[in-house]
């Protein structure tokens, strides 16, 4: 049990946790066992539970004791956004994230007790369902960095500063989205969302206008600064905060202006997404390319064919007049933060009360409730934004007993092991 502690260096009762729209698609079962990354944890003991505060049980970190609270997230999450290893990533100092330990031992947050490093765990001053937000916060920021974002006060490096933008999807992720970009200095905000209750909150982050997926044609003419020059409308800037589906991409293009810069936030669960690159009236067209060139040209003029049909029978059905090629569209991925950079500062935003998650908590079950919680986000319904286990007091706490550990996993509850003895006590 030794090696364990030495990987993660504290074990966490969670005291408020969470549903991210990314753990619901394996409930869905929309993702396949089969395209799952070889490091990514859905299958492990407490599914993924990755939206968690918690109190510290038992640590061999010297930056945290007992007692302490943090926002802390769990192994089985930092295994898979460390095994990432992204541009921050440092072997000497995130290796050790990716030792091998006992799958026991790799739990998520929709348990009573779960393990983390230091690495990624963060004190937080009080304990509230509120301070849970600063996950999910660190996330946008990771993204808002991409264009322009700084902790300065006014944000002066802001690329959206006085630009329009659109943020497709009004959950909890969207909201947060909009709420920086207003931040940020965004004229216009469009907030476009299916869910009526997810409308109705936008305006309270920072939205100026809301729509919905029929309707957005329709109130971007009625917004400022929209123009575009082959008439029709579009905005500066596009988040697309959605994923799971191609369908919210393509609208995204849709938006834009000329120019316009799209990024995507939304968790892909296709290996390849289709979407156009041009209209079909401006495709040079095959027959241009004469026989007499060589025998490799007219080759790629046959490929170059066989292109023209499969993306016109594509673009069929009608699409904007401007696609992400001839547009000069920029489209760019944000995900895995910078556990060093943006979640810290998503905790000093909060805790310094420069940002508020406002309208976003509209439902709190206890974890005994799993199964009906993530049915209700799975499926929508009640007007639910975000639903969140709530927060409970360290009196409440008994450190070494597992007495639910009850987890989601493909829309079913199963109970966790009981650790070996001993297993929980930091020897």
């Amino acid at each position: 049990m030794g090696a364990f502690f030495l990987l993660a260096s504290a074990l966490k009762k969670p005291l408020s946790v969470q549903i991210c729209g990314s753990d619901l698609p394996s409930f869905r079962m929309t993702s396949s066992v089969e395209s799952r990354a070889p490091n990514s944890y859905w299958d492990r003991d407490g599914f993924c539970g990755h939206e968690v505060v918690g109190t510290v049980i038992a640590s061999k970190s010297p930056k945290f004791k007992v007692g302490d609270y943090a926002l802390s997230l769990p192994t089985s999450y930092f295994k898979s956004h460390a095994g990432g290893k992204q541009d921050w990533y440092r072997e000497d100092v995130h290796g050790v994230l990716l030792e091998p330990f006992p799958e026991v031992e790799t739990r998520g947050a929709f348990t009573e007790i779960y393990t983390s490093h230091e690495l990624y765990s963060w004190h937080i001053q009080e304990l509230s369902q509120e301070m849970v937000t600063a996950q999910g916060l660190g996330c946008i920021l990771r993204m808002a960095r991409k264009i322009g974002w700084t902790m300065e006060e006014g944000c002066p490096n802001s690329q959206v500063r006085g630009k329009t933008v659109a943020v497709v999807g009004q959950g909890q992720n969207g909201l947060l989205a909009a709420k920086v970009m207003s931040m940020m200095g965004a004229s216009q905000i469009l907030g476009i969302d299916p869910v009526a209750e997810r409308r109705a909150a936008s305006p309270q982050m920072g939205c100026t206008h809301v729509a919905t997926p029929d309707n957005w044609q329709d109130v971007l003419h009625e917004m400022e600064g929209t123009d575009r020059p082959d008439g029709g409308k579009g905005v500066d800037f596009v988040l697309e905060m959605v994923g799971h589906n191609q369908h919210t991409i393509n609208m995204a293009i849709d938006l834009c202006k000329p120019s316009a810069t799209i990024v995507c936030f939304g968790v892909p669960d296709d290996p390849t997404y289709e979407f156009p690159c041009a209209p079909p009236s401006v495709l040079p067209p095959a027959f241009v390319l004469r026989k007499t060139l060589a025998e490799p040209w007219r080759k790629l003029r046959l490929l170059h064919k066989k292109f023209c049909a499969s993306l016109t029978a594509r673009l069929a059905g009608g699409c904007a007049d401007a696609k992400w090629f001839r547009a000069n569209i920029t489209m760019i991925a944000s995900v895995t933060p910078d556990p060093g950079v943006d979640f810290p500062e998503a905790v000093e935003l909060m805790e310094a009360g420069r940002f508020e998650a406002g309208p976003i908590y509209t439902h709190v079950m206890s974890l005994e409730d799993v199964q009906k919680a993530f049915e209700m986000s799975a499926n929508y319904t009640d007007g639910v934004i975000k639903m969140c286990a709530p927060p409970r007091r360290p009196s409440c706490l008994r450190p070494h007993s597992l007495r639910v550990g009850c987890a989601a996993l493909r829309g079913r509850i199963f109970e966790l092991p009981q650790p070996p003895a001993g297993q929980m006590v930091v020897s």
